[in-house]
C-alpha cells in the first residue's frame, strides 16, 4: 500500500475541526460535536450530540451507521408541547 505524499498529510492535518456550519441550521461534524473520533451508537449518544450541537439539525459521518435522530417534544403538565430539545424531549432513532 502507498502512503499519501506529504502534502496530502499536511492538507488533511490542516482541516478545520468539527462541528462546522454548512447552511443556516445546519452542521456536520466527522464523529460528534464534542469528539472527532467519537462514535454516536444509540439514542443517548445522540441526545447528547443534539444537547452539544449548536444547530437543529447536525450530520454525522463517522459512524458509518445510516439513520436517523430526531427529538419528539413531549407535553408539559398544561398540556401543550414541549420546546424540541428541552430536557422533557425524548430522542429516537430510526434507520433511513
Amino acid at each position: 500500500m502507498k502512503a499519501l505524499p506529504a502534502a496530502h498529510l499536511k492538507l488533511l492535518a490542516e482541516l478545520p475541526k468539527g462541528p462546522q456550519v454548512v447552511f443556516e441550521g445546519v452542521e456536520i461534524c466527522h464523529g460528534s460535536p464534542w469528539d472527532e473520533d467519537y462514535y454516536i451508537f444509540d439514542g443517548d449518544d445522540a441526545w447528547r450530540a443534539l444537547e452539544f450541537s449548536e444547530a437543529p439539525l447536525c450530520l454525522f459521518g463517522h459512524t458509518h451507521v445510516q439513520c436517523a435522530y430526531s427529538t419528539i417534544a413531549a407535553p408539559s403538565d398544561d398540556g401543550e408541547s414541549a420546546e424540541p430539545r428541552s430536557r422533557s424531549s425524548t430522542v429516537r432513532a430510526r434507520k433511513i
